[in-house]
C-alpha cells in the first residue's frame, strides 16, 4: 500500500515537472540560437575589418536559415522549434536580405532579426546603424 502511494505521488510530481522542463528547454534553445546569430554577426564584422573587405550575412526567413561567406560559405540552419519571425535589414538590388559590414566594421544599415519558438516567446538580435553594435535583447528596439 505504501509503495502504491509513493508511486502515485511520484506520478503527480512528474506531471508538474515535465511541462516546466519543456518550457525551459524551448526557452534555452531560443536563447542559444539568438546568441549564435549574434556571434556570427560579430564574427562577420571582425572579418570585414581584418581582411579589409566587405563581409555579409544573408538571411532566408522562409527556410529559417542564414548564410555567411568568409572564409567560405556556411549555411546556418536554426534548430527545430525556432524560427525567424522577421528581418528588418533592407533588401539589396538583387532582393537579398542581408547585413553587410564595411572594412571599417560599420554595417550598411542597422537592422533586427526576431526569433521565436513554438511557445510564442520572442528574442531580438539587433545591429545598431553607424556604430555596428550587435546585441541580443528580450525587447524589440525602440522605433
Amino acid at each position: 500500500m505504501e509503495l502504491l502511494c509513493a508511486l502515485v505521488l511520484l506520478g503527480m510530481v512528474a506531471l508538474l515537472v515535465v511541462p516546466t522542463t519543456r518550457a525551459a528547454a524551448a526557452h534555452l534553445q531560443l536563447v542559444r540560437e539568438a546568441d549564435e546569430l549574434c556571434r556570427v554577426l560579430r564574427l562577420a564584422q571582425a572579418r570585414a575589418m581584418a581582411t579589409e573587405q566587405a563581409n555579409q550575412v544573408r538571411f532566408y526567413p522562409d527556410s529559417n536559415r542564414y548564410r555567411t561567406y568568409q572564409p567560405h560559405v556556411v549555411d546556418h540552419q536554426l534548430a527545430a522549434g525556432v524560427r525567424i519571425d522577421y528581418v528588418s535589414f533592407p533588401r539589396d538590388s538583387r532582393g537579398w536580405i542581408m547585413c553587410q559590414f564595411s572594412p571599417l566594421g560599420v554595417p550598411a544599415a542597422g537592422g533586427t532579426v526576431a526569433l521565436s519558438n513554438q511557445r510564442g516567446e520572442r528574442i531580438y538580435v539587433i545591429t545598431t546603424p553607424v556604430v555596428g553594435r550587435v546585441r541580443v535583447s528580450p525587447r524589440p528596439p525602440a522605433a
